[in-house]
């Protein structure tokens, strides 16, 4: 299970999200609810199993959560199994703490609280990552060993071709194009994003060209992102036809609020787009996604 078990109210998920994706930068494994309960399954189980299994409870404290009652006895469950506490303080003072969380207070003992500001969060890590060290926990090897083969598949990328290239609206879906881009270079994957990696060179060539170069093509799509492909010069479609023309290994990442046209409203060389295998995007189980999307990959003949 995870190394870090993240307890938390819903109103803090955007700064628990934020503090997921810096402790897992550094290597660590984490837990949160919203994104790794199992559908069918009997949620307050995996919460306990969840916090029994980690070596580490990582608690915001803010308004919402010390009020809370899940949050309280999250607290409780991790104290009776004698994990380490990391509390931090997110919008509240340590004495309005005291106040308006008397019983986490006095679940949590003489724990040092750290404080923590939205703007903070890079500002903290360090802290954070001290703290682990002190509990006998540390990835600084791992994630020095993962940098450095992610600079060595960046350079292998610019001089053997990638191994994916990301296609997608510009307009709408550019977050979740870099994000993706991030999770695939964390598995050490050489990933083409035009606005980080387009060399020198004519636009469209070099863009037609870096999609000859990539054995696999992923394309974002998103609500009526196909709607704009009837037009010719309309580059989603200049990328996608490329792609299927070249025999690329093409797999769709399909958004919430996408649906394919109708058949007939494709043009001639997108239409065998909708025979490709395609993977549903999801927030909520993002690491199961990308485990989906990895065995999809065409990577047998991948440089390393």
């Amino acid at each position: 299970m995870a190394d870090i078990y993240m307890s938390y109210a819903s109103d803090d998920s955007v700064i628990a999200g934020t503090l997921r994706k810096g402790l897992e930068r550094y290597g660590y494994s984490t837990w949160m609810y919203n994104r790794d309960l199992l559908p069918g399954l009997n949620y307050r189980e995996q919460i306990e199993e969840a916090i029994d299994s980690c070596s580490v409870f990582l608690l915001i404290i803010s308004t919402s959560s010390s009020r809370h009652p899940q949050v309280a006895a999250e607290v409780l469950r991790a104290s009776e199994n004698g994990k380490h506490f990391l509390p931090l303080l997110y919008g509240l003072t340590y004495g309005q703490f005291c106040v308006e969380g008397a019983e986490l207070r006095a679940a949590l003992g003489d724990v040092t609280a750290i404080t923590l500001t939205d703007e903070g969060v890079e500002t903290t890590l360090p802290r954070l990552l001290d703290a682990l060290k002190r509990f006998g926990f540390s990835r600084g090897e791992e994630v020095a060993e993962r940098q450095a083969e992610v600079r060595a598949h960046g350079q292998l990328a610019k001089e053997h071709g990638f191994d994916v290239f990301i296609s997608y609206r510009r307009d709408s879906d550019s977050q979740t194009a870099r994000l993706l881009r991030a999770e695939l270079q964390q598995r050490c994957l050489r990933v083409f994003l035009d606005v980080d990696d387009l060399r020198s060179g004519h636009f469209d060539e070099a863009l037609l060209e870096r999609i000859r170069e990539s054995r696999n093509f992923l394309v974002i799509l998103s609500q009526d992102s196909l709607d704009r492909c009837s037009s010719p010069e309309d580059w989603l479609r200049r990328e996608v036809a490329c792609a299927l023309a070249e025999n690329k290994n093409v797999v769709p990442i399909m958004m919430p609020d996408f649906a394919f046209p109708a058949e007939d409203k494709l043009p001639d060389d997108l239409r065998f787009l909708r025979l490709h295998n395609g993977v549903p995007y999801s927030h909520y189980f993002f690491a199961a996604m990308m485990d989906k999307i990895m065995t999809y990959l065409d990577l047998a003949e991948t440089s390393s």
